[in-house]
């Protein structure tokens, strides 16, 4: 069995008893193999790594997948009961935060056996792998995601979009899990609360082509049926009208699969390294899922040209967090024009915009609304260096375990000190000393 899916950052697939993770060298900082040898330490919440394989296009990464274990996506018709024991256990990812280690929350990422125990594929090391910062605002969004994908028939494309609120309408529960604030009120939601059947929502078929023999087939049963039971006149006109919808139904699946594989060329090519052939290929299929979205997306900071980063821009309504992180990473003075033009009222995105614009009273008011946020935090920490407030800056320059945040903060110290005209020099001399002994052991 094989099944492969594509993510913001190269794919995943199931191949036997393996789950290998591909990702374009280029996108990340490996040199040497021993960089991933942290991920040989088993971790109760992770398939067991394998081994780690190396080209000059492409690190793979293989995962021991273990008996009974099945992506969450084939849990669509699980007891409510097992889905609640999937969510919770899942919570138990938040141990991450503030360590060396990261993951990606999605679906094909996340493993449960029948009793609803979980396992996750793949875990990177933050410094080696760019699979994203995990802070946790970010973690709650994503668990809310996976959770109300558990419970409701709506995918997650469809809830991060406009329809998320058809999506909290379907029941109290989901509503809120939609509104929990914190893991720990996932926690509580899910430990106490009654869950509701879900409302039926009719699904699209899968599609399959149907050739011709079948289509005469059908249409040949059809016609018998007709014979016997109605006239033969009505019977006819029945036969036209099966054959024009069948007809009319062939048709459309030839073009969802010409569809599906102009999206999978576009894949081929960003896999590749063909960024601009990826970028036309995708901007010349109408209605991307989400997944071939990002993957445009990529490809526009990829090129990281003026034009493409205006275009990364352009889809900051969809994805507001995504492009100005992306554009963040590129750390130049037009990604940085390009997140000036984002439109969001998202705190993420305002605080960055303030920090472009050197407004570091505003960065300081936003940081209010986010202070679980780790950008948000050192943001507010280097407006505090900015404003010579070395003691804010220093105090959050512990908080996130920043020793260049603390240097800054020290050596805004030393400053003060040399102007201060109220102390003698030998006292002077004696606190630089000292702040210069703080300073070395953080070097």
């Amino acid at each position: 069995m094989e099944n492969s899916y594509p993510l913001k950052n190269g794919y995943i697939k199931e191949e036997n008893d393996s789950i290998i993770y591909q990702i374009p060298k280029e996108q990340t900082n490996l040199i040497e193999t021993e960089q991933l040898d942290e991920l040989k330490k088993n971790d109760s919440l992770f398939f067991k790594y394998q081994k780690c394989e190396v080209d000059d296009k492409f690190v793979r990464i293989y995962y021991e997948k273990l008996q009974g274990y099945r992506s969450i996506l084939d849990y669509s018709d699980a007891d409510n009961e097992v889905k609640r024991q999937i969510a919770i256990n899942l919570l138990s990812v938040e141990k991450l935060i503030g360590t060396q280690y990261t993951t990606f929350i999605h679906p094909s990422n996340i493993y449960a056996d029948n009793k609803g125990n979980v396992k996750l594929a793949h875990r990177g090391i933050r410094s080696v792998l760019p699979t994203g910062e995990l802070t946790v605002p970010k973690l709650l969004s994503d668990l809310k995601g996976i959770i109300i994908y558990l419970f409701t028939s709506y995918n997650l494309s469809e809830i991060k979009s406009t329809k998320r609120k058809d999506v909290i309408k379907e029941n109290s529960f989901i509503k809120e899990i939609y509104d929990a604030a914190s893991i720990k009120r996932l926690h509580e939601i899910l430990n106490s609360k009654v869950i509701p059947e879900q409302k039926v929502r009719k699904k699209t078929p899968k599609l399959s082509l149907l050739s011709g023999v079948l289509i005469g087939v059908i249409a040949g049963v059809i016609l018998l049926y007709a014979v016997k039971v109605v006239p033969m006149s009505e019977a006819a006109d029945k036969q036209s009208e099966q054959e024009a919808d069948l007809s009319a139904e062939n048709e459309e699946l030839q073009d969802s699969l010409d569809h599906s594989n102009s999206i999978i060329k576009g894949y081929e090519a960003a896999m590749n390294s063909d960024t601009e052939e990826a970028i036309s290929m995708f901007e010349n299929i109408g209605n991307l899922n989400e997944n071939a979205e990002l993957a445009l997306l990529e490809q526009y900071l990829k090129l990281n040209t003026p034009e493409s980063l205006e275009k990364a821009a352009n889809m900051g309504n969809a994805y507001p967090l995504k492009v100005v992180e992306g554009l963040r990473e590129l750390n130049n003075s037009d990604a940085n024009q390009a997140i000036l033009s984002v439109e969001s009222d998202m705190p993420e995105v305002r605080i960055e915009k303030a920090w472009i614009n050197d407004e570091y009273e505003n960065v300081i008011e936003i940081y209010n609304d986010i202070q679980e946020n780790e950008r948000a935090k050192y943001l507010v920490a280097r407006s505090y260096i900015e404003q010579e407030n070395h003691k804010e800056a220093m105090k959050l320059g512990k908080e996130l375990e920043n020793n260049d945040i603390q240097i800054a903060s020290l050596n805004l110290q030393k400053d003060e000190i040399k102007d201060d005209d109220d102390m003698d020099d030998d006292e002077k001399d004696d606190k630089i000393e000292e702040l210069d002994n703080q300073i070395d052991d953080l070097k």
